[in-house]
């Protein structure tokens, strides 16, 4: 008795490889061999970094881009499930946007400097906003106090003390590290 060939199992949709086998012999004809449905004789080629072998309507071989998995946009950098062998749809990239201050240029993700600049400037305005709205809400009174020439000598010290800090909060953006590293001014509390 001869040696069974090998059969090569692929999967009925996407004609990817699934496996190997043997063929079993022919009860009605002994020089012969049975290869089940989806498989065949003919060998793949073998699989490279990225790709699959896969059947192609059941009638030869071809490695297929394998990009399935999480990919992502090029224009918003959101992911997306990817369920289909071959090339990646127009638009997309398996490749994670590393920051909000990232672009897609020339098939890769570039850090938009601009982008950054923009970002960290807003961010420097909300928390000087936030600072200097506590701040005035902190003279407020001791500034009615003043007005109404009632203020203790105490009440006076802070006073001056609120208004210059809410003078430096407003000097940040003149800082030569701003917006990326500001040196923010101690609080008189």
């Amino acid at each position: 008795m001869t040696t069974a060939p090998v059969v090569y199992h692929y999967h009925g949709q996407t004609g990817e490889l699934l496996g190997t086998g043997f063929a079993d012999p022919d009860p009605m004809n002994p020089d012969k061999w049975l290869v089940p449905g989806l498989a065949t004789l003919s060998e793949p080629p073998a699989p490279t970094k990225g790709c699959v072998a896969c059947r192609i309507e059941h009638i030869r071989w071809e490695l297929l881009d394998d990009n399935r998995g999480t990919i992502y946009s090029t224009d918003s950098g959101q992911p997306r499930e990817h369920a289909e062998l071959g090339p990646l749809p127009e638009g997309f990239t398996t490749q994670p946007r590393p920051t909000l201050h990232h672009t897609w240029q020339e098939g890769a993700w570039a850090f938009d400097e601009e982008s950054a600049r923009t970002a960290f400037i807003s961010a420097a305005v909300l928390e000087r906003n936030r600072l200097q709205a506590e701040a005035t809400a902190r003279i407020a009174p001791l500034q009615d106090a003043a007005d109404l020439e009632d203020a203790t000598e105490a009440e006076r010290v802070e006073l001056d003390a609120w208004k210059r800090y809410r003078i430096a909060l407003n000097r940040v953006s003149l800082q030569d590290s701003y917006p990326k590293a500001i040196q923010w001014p101690s609080s008189p509390a």
